[in-house]
């Protein structure tokens, strides 16, 4: 959706607000946390444990950054929650703030799934 199409090639990418230097484990983080926001129980599912596995063995991520994988998710949810405030979009608020929670509770059920 960040690409404008010409006929037969791409003409541009757009939206680069969210580019710059950013944490070794954002990307990892944000795509995790966008996974899960869409259904919780798949924090713990295949698409997940592979995508860690695969990270992992590229050994592209430390081990202090796996360690609190899910403090950075949740840190992340935060910029997605003030999206939600601003629009005042009430349904998102709530879904928002039950999914951090659902984070935070199973901190231990998840890292053990991760790690």
């Amino acid at each position: 959706m960040n690409v404008i199409w010409s006929a037969n090639d791409i003409k541009c990418v757009i939206d680069w607000e969210f580019s710059g230097y950013k944490r070794e484990i954002y990307d990892a983080a944000n795509l995790i946390g966008c996974i899960g926001v869409e259904d919780p129980k798949s924090l713990t599912g295949e698409l997940v444990k592979s995508f860690i596995s695969d990270m992992k063995a590229a050994n592209i991520i430390s081990k202090t950054s796996w360690k609190y994988m899910v403090e950075f998710i949740v840190a992340l949810r935060f910029a997605w929650l003030a999206e939600w405030l601003r629009r005042k979009d009430t349904e998102m608020i709530s879904l928002e703030l039950d999914y951090m929670k659902v984070l935070i509770d199973n901190k231990n059920i998840l890292q053990k799934a991760w790690l």
